[in-house]
């Protein structure tokens, strides 16, 4: 059970880092969740006119001869179909994965998971747990690096597949094999100052 209040109007936030339990696991969506599309909410009218750079580093010792993949629902990252690998990593120093290619997509909503693939790119499993969220209007902007002509969707260079919109947003993502960070915010005025929130959960 996890608990959080505040004795102050405006957001109530909570963040904790949680090992992903086995008895989830999956390769689609096993996660519902409601957004509301107010322009009050994750960027307002200025993401439907902005393009999503993503950088993913992940954290994993793998053994030796494994490769991994990153899957998810976008065109982008092969619609969660794993006989069409395409965002392949590769490691790096003190085990980081970085993608081959660079993430670029018009969709700053989607769900996403890692897999192993043996050395012949033979899938294997997904990692264990509910299906990653990248809600990139909730991201921290990193500093941009590369100027427009970069994001050319027909170069082949990207994991990209539309033409980059007015804006690109490039975000940089850390993240550990089969562990996530969870931010629970919430936006709800509070006139008594003594009043509080509470987040229960099992």
């Amino acid at each position: 059970m996890v608990s959080s209040s505040s004795k102050y109007a405006g957001i109530q936030s909570l963040e904790y880092d949680q090992d992903l339990m086995q008895q989830f696991s999956g390769g689609s969506s096993q996660m519902m969740m409601t957004k509301q599309s107010t322009n009050m909410q994750f960027g307002g009218n200025d993401r439907f006119n902005t393009s999503y750079h993503i950088e993913f580093h992940l954290n994993y010792k793998a053994e030796p001869g494994v490769q991994i993949c990153l899957f998810g629902k976008i065109p982008e990252l092969s619609m969660w179909d794993k006989e069409n690998p395409q965002a392949w990593l590769k490691r790096g120093a003190d085990d980081i994965w970085v993608l081959e290619k660079p993430l670029v997509t018009n969709q700053f909503f989607f769900t996403y998971k890692f897999a192993l693939f043996d050395k012949n790119r033979k899938f294997m499993h997904f990692e264990r747990g509910i299906d990653r969220i990248c809600d990139a209007e909730l991201k921290e902007a990193a500093e941009s690096k590369f100027g427009r002509e970069y994001y050319d969707h027909r170069s082949g260079k990207n994991h990209q597949t539309e033409p980059v919109k007015d804006n690109v947003k490039r975000i940089e993502m850390n993240m550990g094999w089969e562990t996530m960070k969870v931010t629970f915010s919430v936006s709800y005025p509070i006139d008594d100052p003594n009043d509080g929130m509470t987040l229960l959960g099992s």
